[in-house]
């Protein structure tokens, strides 16, 4: 469940945005740097995955749609709480199409706050090895192979416009965190994706 510590990290460079929403394909490694992000900012941790109702370890099965609808849901009222209460977030979903991401967007700009994508790039083969490694010893919800396909295949990076750092999972967490931190105190021209 969200933490409630709101303090900054100095060594990361000027303050982040109030939001910070992961996005990437299923076992990019999106939690591990959500986990990570979170710490270091002081932030809350909102992680979609931990909000499926009716959830009791790890299911058998894929989650039905409902559920993840639900669990979306309540995620953005999460989100509205702490910005509300004025705590900084990282939100921890798949957050694949750019009308998922303008909702968040939106929920920042209702409290005069931006929001960042942190889009995680990891190759397609470590996502699948990291997929099939949690269909044998699960640690998240499974996710079929039907549904990671569509989400592959409707993945929307991120769009000119939408403020956005990747990460492919390439670099120390600590140093892509300092380097990304230092470029934050003002979108790019035109608020386009950096890298």
């Amino acid at each position: 469940m969200p933490s409630e510590s709101g303090r900054h990290d100095s060594s990361l460079g000027p303050p982040w945005p109030a939001i910070v929403a992961m996005s990437g394909l299923p076992f990019a490694g999106k939690s591990t740097l959500a986990r990570a992000l979170t710490e270091r900012l002081g932030a809350t941790l909102i992680e979609v995955d931990r909000l499926v109702e009716g959830r009791e370890g790890l299911p058998e099965g894929p989650i039905p749609d409902r559920l993840w609808f639900a669990a979306y849901r309540r995620a953005e009222s999460l989100v509205r709480a702490e910005l509300a209460a004025g705590r900084r977030v990282v939100y921890d979903g798949v957050n694949f199409r750019w009308v998922q991401r303008e909702k968040l967007r939106r929920l920042a700009r209702d409290f005069g706050q931006r929001m960042l994508i942190v889009h995680v790039t990891t190759p397609l083969a470590a996502n699948l090895a990291r997929q099939q490694a949690n269909r044998t010893h699960p640690t998240r919800p499974s996710v079929d192979r039907e549904t990671f396909e569509m989400v592959r295949d409707r993945f929307e990076p991120p769009r000119p416009g939408e403020w956005a750092v990747s990460y492919d999972g390439s670099e120390p967490v600590d140093a892509w965190l300092a380097r990304v931190g230092a470029m934050l105190a003002e979108p790019v021209a035109g608020g386009e994706t950096s890298r």
